[in-house]
């Protein structure tokens, strides 16, 4: 857990969570999962959203996706909402000084090549996680992107995009 605190206080923990499969195997309970589950013929998961620049080749531009997973080599798998499926290397963090001389720090993603697309991360927003101890309580709190996906007469699944947030 030290790996993904973002921020840490003497009662509370913020924590960044990358992808479906990670908050997956951090909550699974006998099978159960609020990150990921199927109500009538769609899956719905709790994703960390990611938007993309795709330089080469056509069709070019931003776009909107989702981490689902993560390889063997702990490269963030992303699906964007036209199908086009990615690998992204995780960012470097970076510390820098402010005008107002204070220390601050960003993410810095590199640009990537992969299936003959050349592509950069230009905004990412992980499920974010709050763990807070207060009065011999614990209370956990988290924010995710919603992804849907639903099943094609051939079986396959297909993301639902106007029911992703």
């Amino acid at each position: 857990m030290a790996k993904l605190t973002v921020k840490k206080t003497a009662h509370s923990r913020l924590i960044n969570i990358w992808s479906n499969e990670r908050a997956m195997s951090l909550f699974s309970i006998k099978d159960l999962n609020a990150f990921r589950f199927w109500k009538k013929d769609k899956e719905f998961m709790g994703c960390g959203k990611i938007f993309v620049n795709i330089i080469e080749p056509p069709p070019r531009g931003n776009y909107q996706g989702f981490v689902l997973g993560e390889d063997n080599d702990g490269r963030l798998l992303v699906e964007t909402r036209n199908n086009i499926r990615l690998v992204v290397s995780p960012p470097t963090l970076q510390k820098y000084i402010d005008n107002n001389k204070k220390k601050r720090f960003r993410w810095i993603w590199k640009q990537e090549v992969y299936q003959n697309r050349t592509y950069q991360v230009k905004e990412h927003h992980p499920i974010i996680m709050n763990i807070t101890k207060y009065n011999n309580l614990t209370y956990l709190t988290y924010v995710t992107h919603r992804c849907v996906y639903k099943k094609s007469p051939l079986g396959e699944l297909q993301m639902e995009k106007t029911l992703c947030t």
